[in-house]
């Protein structure tokens, strides 16, 4: 490679680790019943992650739980990037509110969320995979140039 006698030693012994690069959460409701990203799995966590939070229901006799995923670390739901949702259904009347639900992230070496959500009183669950987009297509970026182009001040 041509580098200094000893360098290409030293670089053969480094190791790559790969990292998340923005916080994974989901929307959640504070004691305020206000919305918040709730991050499960931090910014430069090693990959591959995975990692359970508990959760409750936000109402009595909730019957069904939308799971709303989200990237990046602010507390305002707004100003991260949605990603997905899924649901849990058909969930039987009676449940109090505050009832546990177990979200559980699995972030893969691919970039790839394995989202699984369980009311753990009936059991009932969702899962859900999502792909976090890594880059943009080569038409976003030709979109971006011609974008550009016509910015252009003379």
């Amino acid at each position: 490679l041509g580098l200094p006698a000893g360098v290409e030693d030293l670089l053969a012994r480094k190791e790559v680790t790969r990292v998340c690069s923005f916080a994974l959460g989901i929307v959640a409701l504070d004691e305020k019943r206000r919305e918040h990203n709730a991050v499960l799995i931090e910014r430069n966590t090693e990959l591959p992650a995975d990692k359970t939070r508990p959760f409750g229901t936000s109402e009595d006799n909730q019957t069904e739980i939308l799971i709303t995923v989200l990237e990046g670390e602010d507390e305002d739901p707004a100003l991260c990037l949605k990603l997905g949702e899924g649901h849990i259904t058909e969930i039987p009347s009676g449940l109090p509110k505050s009832s546990p639900v177990d979200i559980t992230f699995r972030l893969t070496d691919e970039s790839r969320v394995e989202v699984t959500a369980v009311e753990t009183t009936h059991g009932k669950r969702c899962q859900f995979e999502l792909a976090r987009e890594v880059g943009k297509s080569e038409a976003e970026i030709e979109e971006a140039r011609v974008r550009l182009a016509m910015d252009k001040v003379a």
